[in-house]
């Protein structure tokens, strides 16, 4: 489905209750949120509804809380990421996730490329608790970023939450240093330290600088061009 457009929200979930099940849906361009969970009974919904621990709330799809995700990376065909949830204790959700392309002003994006077909299972613990990595998930050219919903598994139901706040995906590098000259070195003699910095996707290259640090030598920055780089820095003791 696509749902786009819209002066306000893309779908309003009202309560109490509900166990709407949201999924694989297209959302963009819509005034307001992609899904907003109505927990204070406000016309036209209430916003960003922030996740409270244990999750006790009622509402639209009894508030559900959204998960969180980090260390969110790319190569030229993958995405991958971390993600945690605080709900119900000893409950299933089923994680789904959303590629971004166009950042929205609230944040919490909406689901401009939703990820099909691949569904994570986390459930929680006594504590309400749970974490993990993701699956691999495809990348499409264009996407800036992930975000995710958390679905509460009642029976054949499922209640969905709101998106999670967007992260924004980096391409996974591989750093390696290639020289320190000379090797070895006296004391008080300058040596210079190449780097090089291999990007997992083969059509982007490297930019920026890297901090070198060296024991009893400071710290440098080696610029990088091309994907390579060099500084100098002084021992004051042989090495």
């Amino acid at each position: 489905n696509l749902v786009a457009n819209n002066t306000r929200d893309g779908i309003l979930v009202g309560g109490p209750g509900s166990l709407s099940a949201l999924t694989e849906n297209t959302l963009r361009n819509n005034g307001e949120l992609g899904i907003d969970l109505d927990v204070t009974g406000v016309i036209n919904g209430d916003g960003v509804t922030p996740n409270d621990v244990g999750d006790p709330d009622i509402g639209g799809n009894n508030g559900q809380n959204h998960p969180l995700l980090s260390a969110v990376t790319r190569d030229a065909s993958s995405v991958t990421a971390n993600v945690s949830l605080n709900g119900l204790a000893n409950t299933t959700f089923r994680i789904r996730y959303c590629l971004i392309v166009s950042a929205d002003s609230s944040g919490r994006g909406e689901c401009d490329i939703p990820v099909v077909g691949i569904v994570q299972t986390l459930t929680t613990d006594a504590s309400g608790n749970a974490s993990g990595t993701s699956p691999s998930l495809p990348y499409t050219a264009g996407a800036i970023g992930l975000t995710a919903t958390a679905g509460r598994v009642a029976g054949a139901f499922e209640e969905t939450s709101e998106f999670s706040p967007v992260v924004p995906i980096l391409v996974r590098t591989a750093l390696t240093i290639d020289a320190d000259q000379p090797d070895p070195s006296t004391v008080g003699q300058p040596f210079n330290v190449t780097v090089s910095v291999a990007s997992a996707d083969a059509a982007l290259t490297a930019t920026g600088a890297v901090a070198v640090t060296a024991a009893g030598a400071g710290s440098c920055n080696a610029v990088l061009v091309a994907g390579t780089g060099s500084c100098q820095l002084t021992g004051t003791a042989a090495g």
